[in-house]
């Protein structure tokens, strides 16, 4: 199952739209410039566990802040925070 969700935010001085793909594997964030369409970068999280993405924001020092759920062992549910620097990719 692959499921997407997009939004825009403000990172490193440019404005950017993430996209969400979640498949059974991992959750992977996709970034491209608002305004050219260039691909940016990508990064995957949650592997081991299913997760899903609650929000996103920019954080003080430009970096991204992502915050959601995840189900441990198939039953617990925990709510996580990964935090990335301001490099994308």
């Amino acid at each position: 199952m692959l499921r997407l969700r997009s939004c825009s935010q403000q990172l490193n001085a440019r404005e950017i739209i993430l996209y969400e793909a979640i498949t059974q594997q991992a959750n992977a964030l996709y970034g491209y410039n608002k305004t050219s369409g260039e691909f940016l970068g990508s990064k995957y999280i949650g592997f081991s566990n299913p997760f899903e993405i609650a929000g996103m924001t920019t954080t003080a020092d430009g970096g991204l802040a992502v915050c959601g759920t995840t189900y441990v062992a198939g039953a617990f549910r925990e709510f996580v925070l990964f935090k990335f620097s301001r490099r994308v990719g």
